[in-house]
């Protein structure tokens, strides 16, 4: 029966991205700890083990590019882990740049498209595996196993391979395997990488800490029964047998703890949350019927269901949360990167990693936080000479948190830098026409609105981290369309902080249901709508002659909300259009605000969000649709595309 890995492939990729990530955290761990003067022996064991299980789960799926990127990390892993190459910031870039072309190398096995090219991290690793091996050629197995043992509760132990052996170096991995299985092991010589070299005598030591306590003779057997061994050598610190705490192993299949994980394509999730909301407009409907009839055991039945289905459709929601600890993850990598192209020394906090988003919010985060985090690299965080200069420490600091805000996130990213000094970006402001020549200062709000301008940087020059004026433009294009905003805290010497509030989901909003002239329904998202307004008053007009609402100090156009979703399609004049309408939503988005008017507002619930599909020429005001609970469809309307339309 042949094997089809098609099936398997989705969740390949998906371990695999895992395991990668799991392996550049433990990379940077070892940086870190290098940089302190540390050995960090269990940063390097996850990375290994990391890499060691995608080359083996690569092995399975038959993917022979990944396979051989994996394996090449691993045989450098390996010389770290032996002691044989030291921790320097051109061997973490070597490792990371090959976790890059591993990751690159899964999605294209995954998706079947044509394999990247891995030529250039695999020969940066051989390098490396050359060098060690060579290191490695001047010790031996005997010297080492003569060497002291300076591992706490550490055994030293030598094994020889059969002379006769047919693979001598795959019987001395299946030795090591075992010696694994008894414990930690510690200070392989000749590295592990080297057992596959044309040299390679058969002979290799290691120290040995058992998970229980064990003598020299039940060491010695363990490690024969691999095979092929010509002796095997335990030497202890003393005579008596090693004491190490027992560790006590699971009794029964009972007493170990079951997995309560399963894995479910988004899909599902998706389609589970459609039915919910389906049944949450057929409980308003049988609600209504059950009230016609007026008989009380069916009203009961009816709010029981009621019930039942509005925590269904609470569950189902929860369950599309995920922790926003998947993105934060990402970005120590992207930190790191940007400091060292940058020259800086730069260290990432994060806070409030627990925090749980819709995955559709947090599949949009990554970006947006990228965008900030380099632009606190490369605008916020001086050079180390200049920190110095103004009594800073030399390792600026940024700090990227995450909080629950009722029915919102709030993330933001603060750094400890230079800040943004109004009177560097006013003169340029002014050149581009952003400003009035009479503006003397920008506050918070003025600073955003011109560096969120497209084209707009302070940059001199620019660089592969920032400077070419698309970074903010992009943050604040793709927080409206989620939805949400964008805030701007900065004092020149001290440091700014960006704050990005979004909603916790995207498949229920919370908006002003408003009704129009022509019996239509439209949703206004609350998170745009700053007030509602009683049109018993007169209007005025503003400077250009258009109808206006005064909002204490300020003039806010006013238009009619079913004018304002199609213009010019029902060939009315303002006065006209304006003519029915008794009440108003001001929205606002940034500095922009409009006063939209309707006949009637008609409640603010909870709404299920069903996306619209994009399709070329469609109007691009409406960012959803909704079922009522009576049944009618509702537009959701796209507050900063109306505000764009409206301004244009």
């Amino acid at each position: 029966m042949s094997f089809s890995t098609a099936k398997y492939a989705a969740l390949f990729a998906d371990e695999a991205r895992e395991h990668l990530a799991a392996a550049a955290d433990a990379l940077l761990a070892l940086e870190r700890a290098a940089d302190a003067g540390v050995r960090d022996a269990a940063a390097i064991d996850a990375a290994f083990r990391a890499v060691h299980t995608v080359k083996g789960m690569s092995a399975t799926m038959g993917y022979a590019v990944v396979e051989r990127v994996a394996h090449e990390m691993e045989h450098v892993l390996a010389h770290v882990r032996a002691g044989a190459l030291p921790v320097d910031p051109a061997l973490v870039d070597a490792l990371l740049a090959a976790s890059d072309a591993l990751q690159a190398a899964v999605h294209a096995a995954v998706d079947g498209t044509a394999a990247p090219d891995a030529d250039a991290s695999l020969a940066a690793l051989r390098a490396f595996d050359a060098n060690a091996a060579t290191a490695a050629a001047s010790s031996s197995a005997d010297a080492a196993f003569a060497s002291p043992i300076s591992i706490a509760g550490g055994l030293r132990v030598r094994v020889r391979i059969a002379a006769d052996a047919a693979l001598p170096g795959v019987r001395a991995f299946l030795a090591l395997q075992r010696a694994e299985s008894l414990g930690a092991v510690h200070d392989v010589a000749p590295p592990a990488a080297a057992f596959q070299a044309d040299d390679f005598d058969g002979a290799f030591a290691f120290v040995l800490v058992p998970s229980s306590p064990m003598d020299a003779d039940a060491i010695a057997r363990a490690i024969r029964a691999a095979g092929e061994i010509a002796s095997v050598d335990v030497r202890q610190p003393d005579a008596t047998p090693l004491s190490v705490p027992a560790i006590e192993a699971p009794t029964s299949r009972e007493s170990a703890p079951a997995s309560r994980t399963v894995r479910m394509d988004a899909a599902r999730l998706d389609a589970l949350l459609d039915l919910a909301g389906e049944l949450v407009t057929a409980r308003g409907r049988l609600a209504a019927a059950a009230a016609r009839v007026g008989d009380a055991v069916l009203a009961g039945a009816v709010a029981d269901v009621g019930r039942l289905v509005g925590a269904l459709q609470e569950q189902v929601l929860e369950s599309r949360l995920v922790a926003v600890a998947e993105v934060f993850d990402r970005m120590p990598r992207l930190v790191r990167d940007a400091a060292r192209a940058t020259g800086k020394q730069v260290a990432l906090e994060t806070d409030g990693s627990d925090v749980a988003v819709d995955r559709a919010v947090l599949d949009a985060l990554g970006d947006p936080l990228g965008h900030l985090l380099r632009n606190a690299v490369d605008h916020g965080i001086e050079a180390a000479d200049a920190r110095a200069a103004s009594g800073k420490p030399a390792v600026g600091r940024v700090h990227l948190r995450a909080a629950r805000e009722r029915d919102a996130i709030a993330v933001s990213v603060t750094d400890d830098g230079r800040g943004i000094d109004p009177a560097r970006v006013l003169p340029r402001a002014r050149a581009l026409g952003l400003v009035g020549p009479d503006e003397t200062t920008l506050d918070d709000d003025g600073l955003l609105r011109v560096l969120a301008s497209p084209g707009f940087s302070t940059a001199d020059r620019v660089t592969s981290v920032s400077g070419r004026g698309v970074g903010i433009d992009a943050v604040l294009a793709r927080v409206r369309a989620l939805g949400g905003t964008l805030a701007l805290h900065t004092q020149p010497g001290a440091g700014t902080t960006w704050t990005l509030r979004l909603p916790l989901t995207l498949a229920v909003a919370r908006a002003l249901l408003a009704h129009t002239d022509d019996g239509q329904t439209y949703a206004l998202p609350l998170a745009h709508v700053r007030e509602t307004l009683d049109l018993g008053g007169e209007s005025e007009r503003d400077a250009d002659g258009r109808r206006a609402v005064r909002l204490r100090d300020e003039l806010v156009p006013l238009v009619a909300l079913r004018d304002a979703v199609a213009p010019g399609a029902h060939g009315r004049k303002d006065d006209d259009a304006l003519a029915g309408c008794t009440e108003a939503a001001v929205v606002e988005v940034g500095a922009r605000r409009v006063a939209l008017a309707v006949p009637a507002f008609a409640g603010q619930p909870d709404l299920v969000v069903k996306r619209l599909p994009s399709v070329r020429g469609a109007l691009r005001i409406f960012g959803g649709a909704t079922i009522l609970e009576t049944g009618a469809v509702a537009l959701i309307v796209d507050v900063p595309a109306l505000l764009t339309r409206i301004s244009s």
